[in-house]
């Protein structure tokens, strides 16, 4: 068998790039439910203002998206070592 004569110690570029997708979508799922519970949560409403929940202003939130970013960021993370 042929031995690489150099080894790579720590993680490859691909897997640095997916953690960082990973923590990307987990935040978005956080701060998406952080958004949502906004509505229902007196002491969180002072902090984000909105009657309609609205991510950063811009984007309409549903839950179900909410849910896909977490399983996709987890599923990142799992699949990064």
């Amino acid at each position: 068998m042929y031995d690489n004569a150099r080894s790579r110690s720590g993680p490859l570029p691909q897997q640095i790039a997916t953690l960082w997708l990973a923590g990307a979508l987990i935040s978005l799922a956080c701060f998406g439910l952080l958004t949502r519970l906004a509505q229902y949560v007196d002491s969180l409403a002072a902090w984000i203002p909105a009657a309609e929940p609205l991510f950063f202003g811009l984007f309409h939130l549903s839950p179900a998206l909410n849910v896909v970013h977490l399983l996709l960021g987890v599923a990142a993370l799992v699949t990064s070592r």
